[in-house]
């Protein structure tokens, strides 16, 4: 389904009351003997849910607790964004992870969380959204949905950040054309128990599947088929304090970019990747 520009004069400025997550309608969506969400905790508002999950993390908490909240007071993206996270408008959550592969491999955890939200959102509410590295989900040229992974020496934290129930007034000044919502995009109301439910499930799935091995092959090329930058392209990466210009070669197998760059190739494991510039 592709972004229709012209929903929003269909949709009141804003979002009817919502209903507060029910973690019991969420857990009685998902199977039983899963990792991800055997518990679940929902907050009316908390600073970050990447703060909950690291703070039970350094408890000593088991892997696959979940922490979601209606609203974050600080809630951040990559490079120490901050998210707008409105009162009963998204899903923000994070959950503890105690991953047993090598721990170079953690970073893999982003793009299986980019797969089981782009799944969850085609079953549950017929949204075809795309890929942009490193962490984004996007629909056109608007943001959608964010990960972010955080790691620790002992355990490592999963971030999602899923738009839902905005209206394009509901955002920020700044974000206003580069932010979208499920709703937004559908022109109708969307379950976020089952939306929840969905991720959760599907990020359980692939987290149990030997994904810091060769099954990861199939998550990075399900990703790849939904990249919302194809090579050969001209980009432009904001990586270590600079902006380079050049050609988009690729993706290495650990989805670092491949950036042809004054006659060579690069790769650049972490940045800002936007269309345009040129050798």
């Amino acid at each position: 389904m592709r972004f229709r520009s012209d929903v929003n004069h269909l949709l009141p400025a804003m979002p009817e009351p919502f209903s507060p997550l029910d973690r019991d309608l969420i857990s009685a969506r998902l199977a039983a003997g899963r990792v991800i969400a055997r518990e679940i905790h929902v907050f009316s508002e908390t600073d970050s849910t990447n703060d909950l999950a690291r703070r039970a993390g350094d408890a000593g908490a088991a892997e696959g607790l979940v922490f979601f909240a209606e609203t974050q007071r600080a809630g951040r993206g990559r490079r120490g964004r901050a998210w707008a996270s409105r009162a009963g408008s998204g899903l923000w959550f994070s959950t503890v992870l105690r991953p047993r592969a090598a721990r170079e491999k953690w970073p893999r955890l982003t793009l299986l969380a980019v797969r089981a939200v782009l799944e969850s959102l085609a079953r549950v509410a017929g949204v075809t959204a795309v890929w942009k590295w490193p962490n984004d989900v996007m629909v056109g040229s608007r943001k959608l949905a964010g990960i972010l992974v955080e790691a620790t020496p002992d355990f490592a934290v999963l971030g999602i950040g899923l738009n839902v129930r905005q209206r394009k007034a509901n955002f920020p000044a700044e974000l206003r054309d580069r932010a979208v919502s499920v709703e937004m995009i559908t022109g109708s109301g969307i379950d976020r128990e089952a939306l929840a439910a969905a991720i959760l499930s599907q990020v359980d799935r692939w987290y149990q599947s030997d994904w810091a091995g060769w099954e990861f092959v199939d998550t990075f090329q399900f990703c790849l088929d939904r990249a919302a930058l194809q090579p050969p392209r001209e980009v432009r990466v904001f990586s270590q304090n600079s902006w380079i210009n050049g050609i988009l070669v690729g993706y290495t197998d650990d989805a670092h970019l491949r950036v042809e760059h004054s006659g060579r190739e690069q790769i650049i494991r972490e940045g800002l990747l936007e269309e345009g510039g040129g050798s």
